[in-house]
């Protein structure tokens, strides 16, 4: 959610809320996870991308450099005086 939350500012926004809908008896219930519920998996993303982040910047990837442009062909022996 934080990760959408970042990426589509115009659809998704704070307060972060995640509902339980569960069917009990025949019947369903919708129960919303408190702030404290959704600390860990927070957290647990949270480290999740600071691995990530952790392991792609220890990478060490030359970037090539770009191919020198193409070369202009001699036009004058085209081009009528």
């Amino acid at each position: 959610m934080e990760h959408a939350i970042r990426t589509s500012p115009g659809g998704v926004s704070h307060p972060i809320q995640v509902i339980i809908l569960r069917a009990k008896n025949g019947d369903s219930q919708a129960r919303e996870l408190t702030d404290a519920e959704l600390g860990e998996p927070r957290q647990a993303m949270e480290l999740a991308e600071k691995s990530l982040t952790n392991a792609v910047t220890s990478l060490d990837v030359q970037t090539p450099s770009p191919p020198d442009p193409p070369q202009r062909k001699e036009l004058s022996k085209f081009v009528k005086s």
